[in-house]
């Protein structure tokens, strides 16, 4: 019976990284729509970018140095 809840947390934890993941694909993606398409101008899409990177965007670029850097070392 121990797997099973360990199995179910482990899925409950992948379901809410990913949905951590598409919350912010929105508000990036949101934020390149609306700035082509003229609703918002090049400051607030700014602002946009700064919302991105306070709710998590920092630490996924942080973590993909991170890891381009260990792909640069094995080469």
């Amino acid at each position: 019976m121990a797997r099973r809840h360990a199995f179910l947390l482990t899925e409950r934890m992948k379901f809410c990284e990913l949905l951590y993941l598409c919350q912010l694909s929105t508000i990036i993606g949101d934020a390149t729509y609306n700035y082509i398409i003229g609703n918002i101008n090049a400051a607030d899409f700014k602002k946009e970018v700064e919302k991105w990177k306070s709710s998590g965007g920092s630490l996924i670029m942080q973590e993909y140095a991170e890891a381009e850097t260990r792909a640069g070392s094995v080469q």
